[in-house]
């Protein structure tokens, strides 16, 4: 698969979702963030990248843009192609070119490509063909500095499926309110709750929530926790959504 992907998706299904708020304010749709990504894909390949490709990115003011928007953008346009992004406080990779906004400090031997706030304008709907996605999973999408070890600094290369796989399991803090319709305790050092808030149907309207708090079968309770997806506890036990840690409190 592509990172980029589920982006494009919700831009088909529910174009005008809010997709990123921006530290303006302003809020940037699903339609809007993937047709700036077909954009910036089109001009990478411009640019002569190529799938493989590693390009820098020196982004530290883009007048009113953002920086971390636009690094984000910028990442997002070249992983639709198959590119790969670092940033360039990271040693390590050569890059193919740098795209540089601010004063941010380039190797001399190194191509750069400035950008401005055009870059991150969307493009009017139908302005840009859409650019068909790289499908290949074990393509690297991002290169992360890390400390490394004895603070030597190294880098950290990231697969559209490693990607992938860290989103679909990144843990948010949820409060639930519902029944408790099924319990079992102390199993693996916890107890194990099952709760109905009186939404959805058969088999989407019973929400697992893990907890060293006790409960009895019919209270109602609000449970607060971290909401992970897509956990296999193992013996044949998987659950595609599940508050974990919870604390209980009755109602």
């Amino acid at each position: 698969m592509n990172i980029t992907d589920p982006i494009r998706e919700h831009a088909r299904s529910t174009p005008d979702a809010p997709a990123i708020v921006r530290t303006t304010g302003r809020v940037v749709s699903y339609a809007e963030l993937d047709r700036t990504i077909d954009a910036i894909a089109h001009r990478a390949i411009g640019l002569g990248l190529a799938p493989g490709d590693v390009a820098g990115l020196a982004i530290e003011n883009t007048r009113g843009v953002g920086a971390t928007y636009a690094t984000l953008a910028l990442s997002l346009g070249l992983a639709r192609v198959g590119m790969a992004a670092k940033i360039m406080s990271a040693s390590g990779a050569p890059v193919a070119l740098c795209f540089v906004a601010g004063e941010v400090k380039v190797p001399d031997d190194v191509r750069t490509v400035p950008v401005d706030r055009d870059w991150f304008r969307p493009p009017e709907a139908g302005a840009t063909a859409p650019m068909p996605s790289s499908q290949d999973g074990a393509a690297i999408c991002r290169i992360f500095p890390t400390s490394g070890t004895a603070g030597v600094q190294r880098e950290v290369a990231v697969s559209h499926d490693l990607m992938a796989m860290r989103v679909r399991h990144k843990k948010t803090a949820v409060v639930v309110r519902g029944k408790i319709v099924k319990l079992n305790n102390e199993i693996m050092g916890r107890n194990w709750i099952h709760l109905r808030d009186g939404t959805g149907g058969a088999g989407t309207n019973d929400l697992l929530i893990t907890t060293t708090a006790t409960a009895a079968l019919g209270d109602v309770v609000v449970a607060r926790g971290t909401l992970a997806t897509h956990k296999d506890f193992g013996g044949g036990y998987k659950y595609d959504v599940v508050v974990e840690s919870a604390t209980l409190a009755a109602k």
